[in-house]
């Protein structure tokens, strides 16, 4: 009988161990998305978004050119923003404003959290995931809203929603 307490001591230590390295080897559930195929098309003067849309900035070396202005990826160099891997960057005369711990759907103005176009446009962006299909790291996913007529209103109206999503979970 001395032996029974010290041995289901043991075992029960056994246990947790075994439970918590399982746990801690599992691969976490991260939301996952497909890179959305660049299809340029003119916003004009409109407010468009918010849009859903992921870059493929999987390539170590290679820069990814974003424009709002045509809701695409588009050629290096002519964007208002480029990605590469972990990093992003403001295209020439782009500039970008971190607001820090703001809801996206509390931005109504450009003032507030904002990326400023190369033409002198307006958006407000949220990165929402960055991992690709099968978990790979390097699909940054964000969603945006652009107002194309140069006013700082990145406001959409109540009950408007047009997300692309490209979610592939």
């Amino acid at each position: 009988m001395k032996w029974l307490v010290p041995a289901l001591a043991i075992a029960a230590i056994v246990v947790a161990t075994v439970t918590l390295v399982t746990l801690t080897l599992r691969q976490p559930s991260v939301p996952t998305y497909a890179p959305t195929p660049p299809t340029p098309r003119e916003a004009g003067a409109a407010l468009v978004g918010p849009i859903l849309y992921t870059v493929d900035a999987t390539a170590p070396e290679a820069w990814q050119a974003f424009s709002f202005r045509l809701g695409s990826v588009i050629e290096a160099g002519q964007g208002d923003l480029a990605f590469r891997r972990y990093s992003i960057v403001a295209g020439l005369g782009a500039g970008i404003r971190d607001l820090g711990e703001t809801r996206f759907d509390d931005v109504r103005a450009a003032h507030v959290w904002a990326v400023r176009t190369a033409e002198g446009r307006y958006a407000k962006l949220e990165i929402v995931g960055y991992y690709c299909p099968g978990a790979q790291p390097g699909c940054l996913t964000f969603r945006y809203v652009y107002q194309g007529d140069g006013s700082t209103r990145v406001e959409t109206p109540p009950g408007r929603v047009s997300w692309q999503s490209t979610r592939s979970r």
